[in-house]
């Protein structure tokens, strides 16, 4: 799969996650554009990163999210915040839902109507369903025969609209990879970004000549067709060197002392 976040793109490779803790990682993908040059119409290429959401368990997410061990400690008014709107696929049959919210009640308390078979009827005109009302807990223990842990004493999972909720026990769902976190980071988790995403000049040359490579633009059929050709090079351009600046010392001058917050005579540059 590929994320696009405005003009970047971001492909679900290993090589290009990393782990900043909380829950998240950040993901290294490229940007994009084509811009008129004085040499002509040019692509625009350059490194770009993201922050994603970690994908798998949405339990052990929320466990490494709130920094806790386990499930009965979780703060799911914080998890509600956190997760509303972000993707999930079910253990249980592998569909994709979005998430809407959280069930009021726990899974063990938390009732829905279930239509059932009704016995025959003896007049032989009844009605063959009925709706019956059960808890999500039983419905998955005792009709769908799916074994659950922890879910009893936690919220569900609303997949469902407003009007007719759809829940699902947490321990069922798993997060899909690529999806765009957008909460504030903490101090640590910026400084893991700023730090894992510092790349050397020649590092990251050779990190774009091997997207060049890998994207293969030329055997796109819509550029051929546009009569559009990208060299794999760089282009190169003039440049100069400036000369380092000049300084002088002159005496006198009056330096800002922070200790006492008054002016001083002293030495000072110019």
């Amino acid at each position: 799969g590929c994320l696009l976040v405005r003009q970047s793109f971001f492909h679900n490779d290993p090589r290009n996650i990393r782990d900043l803790g909380g829950g998240v990682s950040a993901c290294s993908g490229f940007h994009s554009s084509f811009r008129p040059t004085q040499n002509g119409l040019s692509l625009n290429m350059d490194v770009s990163t993201t922050i994603i959401l970690k994908p798998g368990d949405l339990v052990e997410f929320l466990l490494e999210n709130q920094k806790l061990n386990h499930p009965r400690d979780i703060d799911w008014k914080k998890a509600r915040r956190v997760l509303k709107n972000f993707r999930i696929s079910t253990r249980h049959t592998n569909q994709e839902f979005k998430i809407m919210g959280f069930s009021e009640k726990i899974c063990e308390e938390q009732l829905f109507p279930l239509r059932v078979k009704n016995g025959d009827s003896p007049t032989g005109n009844g009605s063959p369903q009925e709706i019956k009302e059960i808890t999500v807990y039983e419905y998955f223990v005792n009709h769908r025969n799916i074994a659950l842990k922890y879910s009893g004493k936690c919220p569900c999972i609303d997949v469902g609209r407003r009007k007719r909720p759809t829940y699902i026990p947490v321990e069922l769902c798993v997060l899909l990879p690529l999806q765009r976190y957008t909460k504030a980071l903490t101090t640590i988790q910026r400084a893991n970004l700023v730090e894992k995403s510092r790349q050397k000049p020649r590092e990251r040359m050779a990190i774009l000549s091997e997207a060049m490579k890998l994207n293969n633009y030329n055997a796109n059929t819509l550029l051929k067709a546009c009569g559009v050709s990208i060299k794999h090079q760089f282009t190169e351009v003039e440049g100069r060197v400036l000369e380092a600046p000049k300084e002088s010392f002159v005496d006198c001058l009056k330096i800002w002392n922070e200790g006492t917050g008054a002016l001083q005579q002293g030495m000072g540059r110019a």
